[in-house]
């Protein structure tokens, strides 16, 4: 993985797609700028076809890093099958992401640049709402944070289970989920399941279904929408 300095930004060449070993490598990398304080980060997507949801997560984790030490972080030169990518998952909403390198030298030099950059959302929006069917959480953004765990124990938290009450997990909106989100999730379908009550995951995207499947238990039903569990979940009470 090559790295290099232009002016006061510090490039990062991914050399292939963001899996196994190259996140690793990116990983330690962008863990070594963050802790030297570096103002400007830049990941060259050049050579990058796709995204996995590990690589996705370190892009995350690391663009709240630097927002956090009041630097910029932001990926260049990003390919059309990438971005399709990238829009598909709404990542533009958490990451700053610019097609060539000219446009965000652009971006940077434009009077309304800093605007731009604190634009981008991050952090998790959880929200329960009840209907006949069942209880309904609603999540959105991204959940990688010990305040993104604490909105999300708050809403959960209170929740009570009984034999045959349903709570509709809406993942939607859901950009991407870490570890600890996922295993916090996990434990909450093991107490629904334990009081003889179901929780039900709906409309995960690619990138949080894989999370799941990596690192979850089973313990959560998996549904392509609410609607869809609803139906089908009430068919069986």
């Amino acid at each position: 993985m090559k790295m290099y300095t232009e002016g006061t930004c510090v490039v990062v060449e991914i050399p292939d797609d963001l899996q196994g070993p190259t996140i690793e490598e990116l990983d330690d990398q962008l863990a070594g700028l963050a802790a030297q304080r570096c103002a400007t980060v830049l990941v060259d997507f050049t050579q990058v076809q796709y995204l996995y949801s590990r690589g996705v997560g370190i892009l995350i984790k690391y663009n709240r890093i630097f927002r956090e030490q009041g630097a910029t972080f932001a990926i260049v030169n990003v390919s059309r099958k990438t971005m399709d990518f990238i829009n598909q998952f709404k990542l533009g909403l958490v990451l700053s992401i610019y097609q060539t390198r000219e446009e965000f030298d652009f971006a940077s030099q434009s009077t309304d640049a800093e605007s731009n950059e604190t634009a981008v959302a991050a952090g998790l929006r959880a929200t329960v709402r009840e209907e006949v069917a069942g209880s309904v959480v609603d999540l959105a953004g991204t959940c990688d944070s010990r305040a993104d765990l604490r909105a999300l124990s708050i809403v959960i938290g209170p929740l009570v289970f009984g034999k045959g009450r349903i709570v509709y997990i809406n993942a939607v909106n859901l950009i991407y989920v870490d570890e600890d989100g996922v295993a916090m999730l996990e434990d909450f379908g093991a107490k629904a399941k334990a009081a003889g009550g179901v929780a039900a995951l709906c409309g995960a995207n690619e990138v949080v279904a894989e999370r799941f499947s990596e690192i979850g238990k089973g313990s959560l039903g998996f549904f392509i929408s609410v609607a869809e569990a609803q139906r089908l979940l009430q068919l069986k009470t």
